[in-house]
């Protein structure tokens, strides 16, 4: 009799095994359809922002409002099948192991019909999206409206753009956070007679943030825009991570982050201010910075960058001490690139600037580089710099402005301060051969 008691209750854990497996496959299924409506929706709201832009009436009813008010829509007939999901599974709830019925299981109900417990993904990530945002709940701080604020560690994942007002638009209160835009945009929308183009403007009291994780640490950003922001882009503390961003238009600097950062493929253009300004030991990668307001790049003390472009800024690299710049493409600018002491500036050009091309402080290594038809000198370099196999073609200035201490040789210098006769250097010290003009002695 115990054998037969004892195989009924092993054949009984069977089922309910399978039970749960049934139950959350239907569950992957249901938030699937989910994140497809929410998308619909978010181009819907993006719909009747451009109609409203444009001056057009609006349509009453888009794609997935009408499908959704169809009798027997598949929207309609999915939330039956949720419902009778709930009725058999969530009408039971555990006691000794055994499943017991009458009795609802409240984290169930929340998580089949998509109410606030996280509001997570099937992979686990926490999703934020416009109508979310406004509910609140996203977290446990999270109040309704706008800042979304992310107080714990984790992985979140918008699934619409985010349509902010004059403050912040996601406040991240935790370490070690990760926010994938997943391709959509954080934004604020002028208002209503205002240029459709520009950033908000700063509305005094907000302090207005695309995504504020201030003295935060260890924190990703990835995929994503924010723009028109009357304030910041995204502004982070020590050892953050940015990746694949675009920063547009916001108001004062792209972004602003704290030391040990790591930046690739970020385009930072047409912010009021920096495009983007790291602290020490940061490194930029394959990134660009175009025709914002202040400095394209700003790093600090002991930072890397590396493949990146600076145009049209005031300045277009700009670092103090102790920074390499490989591979970099400075043109448009005021100053193309600027190292205060101590730098390397190698493998890269600077063309076009209305200032100098490359400008270094004491100490500073500059090789390999091209500077053309910049407004001043091709490279200024103070004391106890060298300058290794450079080329400077057709400057306003001289091609080498030096320091009596500055080492050069293996250089071009063609058709600067002039052209052809005119000197095409000054100061410095040549340490090998050099070709200036068509005489190999320099000056």
């Amino acid at each position: 009799m115990s054998n037969l008691l004892h195989l009924r209750q092993r054949e009984r854990e069977r089922l309910q095994e399978r039970r749960d497996e049934v139950y959350h496959g239907l569950l992957q299924l249901y938030a699937a359809m989910d994140q497809g409506k929410q998308r619909a929706q978010a181009l819907e709201q993006e719909f009747a922002d451009l109609q409203r832009r444009i001056g057009e009436a609006p349509l009453q009813r888009l794609g997935s409002q009408w499908w959704e008010s169809r009798s027997g829509s598949p929207l309609k007939r999915r939330a039956g099948r949720a419902s009778d999901a709930l009725d058999w599974f969530g009408g039971y709830e555990a006691h000794g192991g055994v499943m017991h019925p009458r009795r609802l299981l409240p984290g169930l109900v929340m998580v089949a019909l998509g109410l606030p417990m996280g509001a997570r993904g099937v992979d686990g990530v926490v999703e934020i999206n416009q109508a979310k945002a406004l509910a609140g709940g996203v977290t446990a701080s999270d109040a309704p409206g706008f800042p979304v604020t992310l107080d714990a560690s984790g992985s979140y994942r918008l699934t619409s753009d985010l349509s902010v007002g004059p403050g912040r638009g996601v406040e991240i209160t935790a370490d070690h956070v990760t926010l994938d835009l997943n391709g959509f945009s954080i934004f604020c929308t002028p208002p209503v007679g205002a240029d459709p183009d520009a950033p908000c403007p700063d509305a005094g009291g907000f302090n207005p943030i695309g995504i504020d994780a201030t003295g935060r640490l260890n924190v990703a950003v990835e995929n994503g825009s924010v723009r028109g922001i009357g304030g910041f882009g995204i502004r982070a503390g020590n050892h953050c991570r940015v990746r694949n961003v675009r920063l547009i238009r916001n108001l004062f600097a792209g972004m602003e982050l704290g030391s040990g950062c790591t930046i690739e493929s970020v385009d930072a253009s047409e912010n009021g201010n920096a495009g983007m300004t790291m602290g020490t030991a940061s490194a930029v990668i394959s990134s660009i910075a175009a025709d914002n307001g202040g400095i394209g790049i700003v790093v600090g003390d002991g930072s890397t960058v590396s493949d990146s472009t600076a145009r049209g800024n005031p300045v277009g690299f700009s670092t103090s001490w102790g920074t390499t710049f490989r591979g970099c493409a400075a043109s448009g600018n005021g100053v193309g690139i600027f190292v205060f002491l101590a730098g390397t500036v190698t493998g890269s050009s600077a063309d076009s600037n209305t200032s100098n091309g490359i400008e270094v402080g004491v100490g500073s290594t500059v090789t390999h580089t091209s500077t053309r038809l910049n407004g001043g000198a091709g490279i200024v370099a103070a004391s106890g710099s060298t300058l290794l196999g450079n080329t400077a073609r057709d400057n306003t200035g001289v091609g080498f402005q030096m320091g009596a201490d500055v080492g050069y040789a293996q250089s071009v210098l063609v058709g600067n301060n002039g052209g052809t006769g005119n000197p095409q250097l000054s100061g410095g010290t040549p340490l090998g051969t050099n070709f200036c003009d068509t005489n190999t002695t320099c000056p």
